[in-house]
């Protein structure tokens, strides 16, 4: 399954939205690694996906495998 955020009208439950600042993502996530464009984390079956731009997200995809 997975569900697509496409406006800035939904956000995570941690808070993070489409066009918060990369610092909110590593507050709410942690660390997003060395890959500047996306940030990928995992908790049991599920994945949060997060697309950033110049430093701002831009996309936020949510997967699960059942």
């Amino acid at each position: 399954y997975t569900i697509v955020l496409l406006d800035d009208g939904v956000a995570t439950p941690e808070g993070v939205y489409i066009g918060s600042d990369i610092s909110k993502v590593v507050s709410a996530y942690g660390d997003i690694g060395s890959e500047q464009n996306v940030a990928i984390y995992t908790q049991g079956n599920t994945s949060i996906t997060i697309g950033l731009r110049d430093g701002t997200v831009v996309s936020i995809t949510y997967t699960a495998i059942i």
